[in-house]
């Protein structure tokens, strides 16, 4: 992921997302913040929430095991799967069902096609954390639901936590090098 201009200065360039600590540290303060926007969202219990997970990188791993930890029920949407289960289906299996009240979109791909969002009920609340994408927004409205688009959610809900976090990290680099 290095570019040719970053390797022309003079200073020492930290890529963040090829530092582990960082990728792990950023993926659990980023299910918190859904955990937050969940919470103060949706007006259910946790236990009778049935979310749809797209994506299980890094901060859908999180998500995931946050939420299950939590005795949410968690339906996980990757590209493919080997062995589908009830947590764990593949897109094209999606494509099929009903998809659940809340939607967490973690993928850089956009899964959430005017198909899908034909398919939502009434309410449904999807919260994408990837900053990029966009939505038939016009689409989700017609059905009554709501999207929040929350990108960096560690600066956003606990900054000081993702400040102090992004300082050690970054010193323990600058000491050590790579």
């Amino acid at each position: 992921r290095r570019c040719e201009e970053l390797e022309l200065l003079s200073q020492r360039v930290v890529i963040l997302d090829e530092v582990e600590e960082f990728v792990e540290v950023n993926a659990e303060l980023t299910a918190e913040g859904v955990l937050y926007y969940l919470l103060d969202n949706k007006k259910l219990a946790l236990n009778q929430l049935h979310v749809d997970l797209l994506g299980y990188g890094h901060c859908g791993k999180a998500i995931y095991h946050l939420l299950r930890s939590l005795n949410v029920n968690v339906r996980v949407v990757r590209r493919q799967v080997r062995h589908e289960s009830d947590q764990f289906i593949c897109l094209e299996t999606y494509r099929h069902c009903q998809p659940s009240q809340v939607i967490i979109n973690t993928s850089i791909v956009n899964w959430l096609d005017d198909f899908l969002l034909a398919k939502l009920k009434p309410e449904t609340l999807i919260i994408n954390i990837v900053g990029f994408l966009a939505f038939n927004e016009s689409l989700i409205r017609e059905k009554y639901s709501r999207l929040l688009h929350l990108k960096a959610l560690p600066a956003m809900i606990a900054s000081e936590s993702a400040a102090i976090m992004l300082a050690k990290i970054i010193n323990k680099e600058i000491e050590h090098g790579r």
